[in-house]
């Protein structure tokens, strides 16, 4: 355990917190990867440029020697992780190839090698699938399945043959608790959401689709989400104890995220059943709109995951890590990574400005506009919201509005509440005047949720109707 630690992939998703993690317990972390300029992960990790497709790892014959004369363990995450591709062939050179080169090394090192898997190694595999399985004559959906399953395969072969220590992890759908700049543009889940989202605020839609979009996919099956954090935070514990050799791990949650949660997630923003799930059978017997054909076309490749029908079994996970690790991932924690998806999007680099007139617009809305019909119903449709929340306007401060059966019951300049808004004058002008819908606001990144994420979403779907009937004019 005193040896030095090497990292493959450790500026991916998962790889980030985990790298941070081990240089937090004291240990000496070396980082493969294939960029060029020595990358900043956390204080204290080494950067080292090479490439796990490559003989040796791309690394000279000395650096390659040293290597293995550091390090006691190899965490190996590097992996190509898309779904672009149903040719396994494509996958080969990183996901495969990139396990032998990495098993060699361990071979040389004697170092003990904690691979990352997946838990789709299962293919179309139905039913419960265990941690001990591997074939069980499943197909599998993509390139990418296929070849964690052939390396994993392969590395049990050649790690029991060759003596290496080897441990296999096998998260399930990572979602990245904080996406950044960092982050990938294509994180499949968000996509998925993102693609829905796009639809259902464009003009068009807004214009003309009153109806409800369908999304071809199972009602009752469940996503087996898990956070990048979760994952780095099992490696870590699971890693510690030599009672890991030998073992697998799913690194899953106890309870999947349903289906259903994702279309609520979409209702509960607009106010509305805007979409539904329906099966593929019920898709197919009525022809797709418009905007049902570009939410096909666009989520293609993640459509085989809303149909699932696996169940991953975590015994040894929940042994090593305990049945109260990662029980579920809630609405709430999943909308609130996809908000920090959406910032991570948008240009940050705009500095905020506000004139004197929006300054003064803003202060009128909280000192004028509003007290006027302070104890009044704010429109008929609003008389069962109930709520207390927060709005902060950049470098204007806090308001806090308190809504009793529909009447606005005070204002105050604290911040209280169960959730709140972060918010530009420009854009929070925007909103009241009914120029911007707030879910406009938050998909293109100029609102900020902050405590209750799906509170503040229906509370704002249910006031878009005020502030288009009663608008505040800015003179």
């Amino acid at each position: 355990m005193n040896g030095a630690v090497l990292v493959t992939g450790g500026t991916g998703v998962v790889g980030r917190a985990l790298v941070s993690g081990l240089v937090a317990t004291g240990r000496r972390v070396i980082l493969l990867s294939r960029g060029m300029q020595p990358i900043r992960v956390a204080n204290g990790a080494e950067h080292l440029h090479g490439d796990v497709a490559k003989p040796a790892l791309g690394l000279d014959q000395t650096a390659y020697t040293r290597l293995a004369e550091k390090i006691t363990s190899i965490y190996h995450l590097a992996a190509r992780t898309d779904f672009k591709s149903s040719d396994v062939e494509e996958y080969v050179s990183i996901n495969i190839d990139g396990c032998h080169n990495v098993l060699a090394l361990a071979h040389r090192a004697g170092a003990h090698l904690h691979h990352v898997s997946t838990a789709f190694v299962c293919g179309t595999h139905a039913g419960r699938f265990g941690e001990h399985q591997l074939e069980c004559g499943q197909e599998f959906r993509n390139g990418y399945e296929q070849s964690k399953f052939l390396a994993e395969r392969e590395l049990r072969r050649l790690a029991d043959q060759n003596g290496v220590p080897l441990t296999v992890y096998r998260p399930s759908i990572i979602l990245e608790r904080r996406p950044d700049g960092a982050s990938p543009i294509g994180f499949g889940p968000f996509v998925f959401l993102d693609a829905v989202f796009r639809l259902l605020l464009s003009p068009a839609y807004r214009q003309h689709g009153s109806g409800t979009i369908r999304i071809a996919g199972s009602s009752i099956s469940q996503l087996p989400f898990i956070f990048d954090d979760d994952v780095a935070r099992a490696l870590l514990a699971i890693s510690a104890s030599d009672a890991c050799k030998g073992q697998t791990y799913h690194l899953v949650a106890k309870q999947p995220f349903a289906n259903t949660a994702l279309e609520d997630i979409f209702n509960r923003a607009f106010g509305r059943k805007v979409a539904c799930w329906v099966d593929q059978r019920e898709f197919d017997s009525r022809s797709p709109d418009k905007g049902e054909r570009i939410i096909a076309r666009k989520t293609a490749m993640y459509s085989p995951y809303l149909n699932l029908t696996v169940q991953f079994s975590r015994t040894n996970l929940d042994l090593a890590m305990g049945e109260d690790f990662c029980r579920s991932v809630t609405p709430d924690e999943v909308f609130r990574a996809f908000h920090f998806f959406l910032q991570a999007k948008k240009n940050s680099d705009d500095v905020v400005v506000h004139s004197t007139e929006q300054q003064t617009a803003v202060r009128e809305y909280f000192t004028s506009f509003l007290p006027v019909i302070m104890g009044k119903n704010l429109i008929d449709n609003l008389v069962s919201l109930s709520c207390n929340f927060w709005i902060t306007v950049e470098q204007l401060g806090h308001y806090s509005l308190v809504i009793n059966s529909g009447k606005l019951t005070d204002i105050n300049t604290n911040r209280r509440g169960t959730f709140g808004y972060l918010i530009g004058a420009e854009t929070f002008l925007q909103v009241v005047s009914g120029e911007m819908t707030p879910q406009q606001g938050f998909f293109n990144g100029s609102i900020e949720i902050e405590g209750k994420m799906l509170e503040a979403l229906q509370t704002a779907a249910a006031l878009e109707e005020f502030f288009r009937l009663k608008p505040f004019i800015v003179r």
